[in-house]
């Protein structure tokens, strides 16, 4: 669930999908391709372990950059990189790992400049002083919820 599609200079469709075990943070994020226009999808890769939704971003220089949250402890906004249009890809990136749950997320990103992306998300602090109670709401412990922006180097 939660499609995310970008355009590639080659033509190809590039989309991301979110994929839940369980969807409070077992999930993470695969990678589909359509090389005819969305006619037909095929498989990619996987982009990552753990994490979703992811955000994809083409930068300037043609590297793809899938921003996802990170839903299990420590919870927070990660980020990875590929060279090849998705088909591999690079370490992963954390932007920040000081989330106060799991209920986090959602990124839009962006290049801001050359090798740096722009992410914006809902997040919540784990040292927020005034923290959702109980810890066993459906929405889980953490502080206030607020929209936050990061702004990182993927070089």
């Amino acid at each position: 669930m939660y499609p995310r599609g970008i355009m590639l200079p080659s033509g190809r469709i590039f989309c991301t999908l979110r994929v839940d075990r369980n969807w409070s943070g077992d999930m993470w994020t695969e990678a589909f391709k359509g090389d005819d226009g969305g006619q037909t999808w095929q498989f990619l890769s996987r982009v990552n372990d753990f994490g979703a939704p992811g955000s994809p971003v083409l930068l300037n220089d043609g590297r793809l950059v899938v921003v996802y949250t990170y839903r299990l402890p420590p919870y927070g906004m990660r980020a990875i990189v590929s060279e090849d249009e998705g088909e591999t890809w690079g370490p992963e990136i954390i932007i920040r790992g000081d989330g106060g749950s799991w209920d986090i997320g959602y990124p839009r990103a962006w290049e801001v400049e050359p090798g740096r992306v722009g992410t914006v998300y809902h997040y919540n602090d784990i040292n927020d002083p005034i923290q959702v109670k109980p810890a066993d709401t459906l929405w889980g412990a953490g502080g206030v919820r607020y929209i936050a922006r990061s702004i990182f180097s993927v070089d």
